[in-house]
Formats: structure tokens, C-alpha cells, sequence
């Protein structure tokens, strides 16, 4: 099955892992762990041994926790 991701904008760019942890803030173990709960979507393959992930959702991943935190306060 393959991971459905939403239309890109137009400065939408793609993301390897390194650069999606310094975004997240989150160590390689618990990225991982997020997404093997489902809490952040797989990335898709570049290649045979690449993965990476669209900077839009990265964007949108962080700023629904933003909003989640505000709102639990």
C-alpha cells in the first residue's frame, strides 16, 4: 500500500531524513518509534536506498502539534 501524501505547493520541496529530524527536533529512535505508532506518515523512496518526505506535510506535522499543545493549555 502506498502512503497517500496531499498536493504539493508550489515551493514544496523534498526532505531526506537528516533534514526532517532538525526540523522535528527528534532523535533517529524516536522518529522512528512516531512512526511505527502512525503518528508521522512513512516517507516514500527516491531510490533504492533513499527515502524522503514532502516539506508541506513536515510543515503541517509541526504545526498541528503547535496548535494541539495550545490548545491542552
Amino acid at each position: 500500500m502506498e502512503t497517500q501524501y496531499p498536493a504539493t505547493a508550489q515551493n514544496d520541496c523534498i526532505l531526506r531524513r537528516r533534514e526532517v529530524l532538525k526540523r522535528l527536533g527528534l532523535s533517529n529512535s524516536a522518529f522512528y518509534a512516531r512512526i511505527k505508532r502512525g503518528e508521522i506518515k512513512p516517507g516514500f523512496s527516491l531510490g533504492a536506498q533513499a527515502v524522503g518526505w514532502l516539506s508541506s506535510y513536515i510543515d503541517k506535522w509541526i504545526n498541528d502539534r503547535a496548535t494541539a499543545g495550545r490548545k491542552a493549555s
